[in-house]
């Protein structure tokens, strides 16, 4: 089982091996730079239950339909429309990995009635899932960033994070090098929406890309510190970036 990030996730993030699909990893505790097999990364033997993992491999499989979606807009240039039930699959992916998140459990576990403190990780997903189903970031809504930088995205063990834009709270979510999911508030992502038409936000600024990265670095290291996923030479920017920190304790 892919415990926290799954491996739809990770795929396009990888490259190809004779050892079969593989990413470049910064162990945020080693802060060294590996190279490891998407089938491995993060992944712990029977983790999850069965029936847990068909819960979770049904919410991937419909996510990555609409994740390929995205990513053919971004590089044949066509328009986009993302309907409703597309919006609740990506909502329901997102509740996925946030329930996924190892401190999420817990503190699911301090605060239902019908979990107890040790209730495993999939007694927790599947209470949410059918005794009490969980529904979070609902006032938000879906758009696309496409990174026209020659420096991509990186992606985070934790997956999502939060940043500021017209100073509003949105949450980020890449799904490949060049494009991230981003949740607007409702309100905001109306103004990029014209004829039923999803107006999406691209950048050219490396600066602002390397800004985020450094946001997705931080939340995982205050989320559960474990690694981030990306391309070489931006994994060691922020690995030098790591060392300068260090350096000013």
């Amino acid at each position: 089982s892919h415990v926290q990030i799954s491996k739809c996730l990770l795929k396009p993030f990888s490259h190809k091996t004779e050892e079969g699909l593989k990413v470049w990893c910064l162990d945020l505790k080693s802060n060294q730079i590996r190279e490891v097999r998407i089938n491995k990364l993060d992944t712990i033997y029977a983790y999850y239950d069965e029936d847990v993992e068909k819960i979770l491999e049904n919410a991937e499989t419909a996510f990555g339909d609409i994740a390929r979606k995205i990513k053919d807009f971004e590089s044949k240039k066509i328009n986009i429309t993302i309907s409703k039930n597309e919006i609740d699959i990506i909502f329901k992916f997102i509740d996925y990995v946030l329930l996924r998140n190892e401190q999420i459990a817990n503190i699911l576990r301090e605060d239902s009635y019908f979990l107890e403190n040790n209730s495993s990780h999939s007694e927790v997903i599947r209470y949410c899932e059918i005794g009490e189903p969980i529904k979070i970031l609902r006032g938000y809504q879906p758009n696309i960033l496409v990174n026209k930088t020659n420096t991509d995205f990186i992606i985070a063990r934790n997956v999502l994070y939060i940043e500021k834009m017209k100073g509003r709270e949105i949450y980020l979510m890449p799904i490949a090098p060049k494009v991230a999911i981003i949740l607007l508030p409702i309100e905001l992502n109306n103004t990029y929406v014209k004829d039923g038409i999803l107006e999406h936000a691209e950048t050219t600024e490396v600066n602002l890309i390397q800004r985020l990265n450094n946001t997705a670095y931080y939340t995982e290291r205050e989320a559960s510190a474990k690694f981030i996923v990306g391309s070489k030479a931006e994994l060691e920017r922020i690995r030098l970036l790591n060392y300068n920190e260090n350096d000013k304790k």
